[in-house]
């Protein structure tokens, strides 16, 4: 009974931090320009890869064992070109298609290896 509820408790946990990369990516992607953060060690495209990467990783994790992981991929690439396409209204920001790209490709490794390690277990 204890391990079900352990279980239980981190499967929470998984969902409310993907929940809340999810929506700190909405919030940095809307910035406007002059408050944007940035690493000022990587690129821009690494930062999108490296951010989408973990919410890949996190959200496929977090789903149930059960779910495609290809569809979190293709949901996770839709809302990357959906923020992405929202900078046309945020001042001092433009969409990049190579954003978009480095975000999906994220995403997706982020998926791969969250699968990856789900099919070892």
């Amino acid at each position: 009974m204890g391990l079900v509820l352990k279980g239980q408790i981190s499967t929470i946990i998984l969902r409310a931090c993907a929940a809340f990369l999810l929506v700190a990516l909405a919030i940095l992607s809307w910035l406007p320009g002059q408050y944007r953060p940035r690493t000022g060690v990587l690129s821009g495209q690494q930062e999108h890869f490296l951010a989408y990467l973990l919410a890949g990783l996190l959200t496929a994790t977090a789903t149930r064992r059960n779910a495609d992981p290809w569809w979190v991929a293709v949901a996770l690439a839709l809302y990357a070109g959906l923020l992405e396409l929202g900078q046309y209204f945020v001042p001092g920001r433009q969409p990049a298609f190579a954003d978009f790209l480095a975000s999906a490709l994220g995403a997706v490794v982020g998926i791969a290896l969250s699968w990856l390690v789900r099919i070892t277990r």
